[in-house]
């Protein structure tokens, strides 16, 4: 009995969902709290900065953590903050839950773009990413609620564009304008997902234009990020002038970067010191690490997956996907490229949770290519591809 006799595919995707949570708890306790990670509890505990705040009635709206961090994800964790004691669950739990939801809406993403076949196929290379899973259960950057706005907006005008109902276009800008007051380095996915959906869709694009649709848009869009441009209006454009943007620097290390975050191998050293870094490094204890351990040397302690394999077998493969597979791959390299080249051009780049905001687009990708080649290869060999590169992450 095959598995999609017993599972339909939306009950795979919200099995994958799970299953991203329940790995995700393995590491809630393991690591203190990063200054990143917590930052937007600031408005919380510290004095009222004047230029960060706005008074509504009697009393005060934030609207800013810094210069380009919004308080949108203060806001959301004000009740939880209100009636739960803060601790490292209650910190974390809710950004893994974000992270379930990026997943659950790039599958419908997919789904409605290019198909079940695609839609499982991606939603399976995301849901086991090994570093897209600490980076958000961790959440420094912070990065979790960008991939959940910004794959949320996406998804919305897909919609839109399917239907011709004004409303999804609305939600989609207004939900990209959310990214944007949550943190102000979304214009780097936004404008690459703009030039990228204008050069590859740009004759649906047309067909969909009007006045009428252009100022829903821009309001949407405005009123999103609205706490952002009153910050910006009464700090003459601070998040603009901020010592963010430190220049191009050294691009080959991030190009590094990079890869290393595509090959899994981007955190080691960096969430926790290397074993040759540690005096006396203590034996694992308890199931889960004796579990993780015995995997690792199973394979020999390898510290990368086979992603970057998987991508170049999609390259490889991309031609004989269908045009309109094709269209969707271009989408995805150029969205890529246009905003990696921004991150680099303007100093970002540098770190993992930087290169991490390209996610889900390779997943994307790979998903729709893997997915059109098995028209040609059959299912079994998608299969095949798939839980290999998915069970490559765990080791």
């Amino acid at each position: 009995m095959s598995i999609r006799a017993v599972f339909r595919p939306w009950q795979l995707a919200v099995l994958q969902c799970a299953v991203f949570l329940l790995l995700g708890q393995a590491f809630v306790p393991r690591l203190g709290v990063e200054a990143d990670e917590a930052v937007f509890a600031g408005p919380f505990f510290a004095p009222r900065d004047n230029l960060r705040t706005i008074q509504l009635g009697h009393s005060h709206f934030p609207l800013m953590v810094m210069d380009y961090i919004g308080t949108f994800k203060t806001l959301l964790y004000q009740p939880v903050v209100r009636t739960l004691r803060m601790n490292v669950w209650v910190l974390r739990e809710p950004v893994l839950l974000a992270g379930a939801l990026t997943i659950w809406l790039f599958y419908l993403l997919l789904r409605r773009c290019a198909g079940e076949r695609a839609a499982l196929a991606g939603c399976s290379l995301l849901a086991f990413d090994s570093v897209f899973l600490l980076t958000t259960c961790f959440d420094w950057g912070p990065v979790a609620l960008q991939h959940l706005l910004l794959t949320a907006g996406m998804f919305f005008l897909v919609v839109f564009a399917q239907t011709r109902r004004d409303w999804w276009l609305m939600a989609g800008f207004f939900t990209f304008g959310l990214a944007m007051w949550d943190k102000a380095v979304a214009a780097w996915m936004l404008s690459g997902i703009a030039v990228a959906g204008v050069a590859v869709f740009g004759r649906q694009i047309r067909s969909l234009i009007s006045r009428r649709r252009a100022a829903i848009s821009v309001v949407a869009l405005l009123m999103g990020c609205l706490p952002l441009i009153l910050y910006n209006v009464r700090t003459k454009g601070s998040t603009f002038r901020s010592d963010n943007h430190a220049g191009a620097g050294n691009v080959s290390d991030k190009a590094l970067i990079l890869l290393e975050t595509l090959r899994g191998e981007g955190l080691f050293g960096y969430l926790t010191a290397e074993d040759s870094q540690t005096p006396r490094p203590h034996p694992p204890e308890g199931l889960f690490q004796r579990a993780a351990f015995g995997v690792s040397e199973c394979v020999h302690h390898s510290r990368h997956n086979w992603m970057l394999y998987g991508l170049v077998l999609a390259v490889l493969l991309a031609p004989i996907t269908g045009a309109g597979a094709r269209r969707a791959i271009l989408f995805s390299v150029s969205a890529m490229a246009i905003t990696w080249s921004e991150m680099v051009l303007v100093g970002g780049g540098g770190a993992v949770h930087h290169a991490i905001l390209l996610w889900p687009l390779p997943a994307l990708m790979m998903g729709v290519i893997f997915a059109g080649a098995s028209r040609q290869f059959g299912r079994a060999s998608l299969a095949a591809v798939v839980i290999l590169l998915a069970a490559s992450q765990l080791r």
